[in-house]
């Protein structure tokens, strides 16, 4: 069976929007996507309108900027590209990521 899946970019006003598209023309079979996690996001999961999203913390932003820092005054090899953690976020694991961090 195919499957269509919208991911919004912004778990925001953009994820507002594209929920709302999709309620006018009732497309309930359209899996709903959120790139973040925010109290908007998290609504729209409790109320199954949202069947993921990706948790991206802003404090480990911020804590592996530091780190990388910290490594690079301390003579360490420093790689070129480092990716943040990324958890996917499931209406079996939300209440898990209360409150949002935004």
């Amino acid at each position: 069976k195919n499957c269509v899946m919208i991911l919004s970019s912004d778990p925001g006003e953009c994820l507002i929007g594209m929920n709302e598209a999709i309620d006018r023309f009732r497309r309930d079979d359209i899996l709903r996507g959120a790139i973040g996690n925010s109290l908007i996001s998290q609504q729209f999961m409790k109320e199954k309108r949202l069947h993921l999203m990706v948790s991206e913390s802003a404090e480990g932003e911020g804590a592996m900027t530091l780190e990388i820092a910290v490594d690079w005054f301390n003579g360490l090899d420093i790689p070129p590209i480092r990716h943040l953690p990324k958890r996917i976020i499931t209406l079996k694991d939300v209440d898990n990521y209360f409150p949002a961090q935004w």
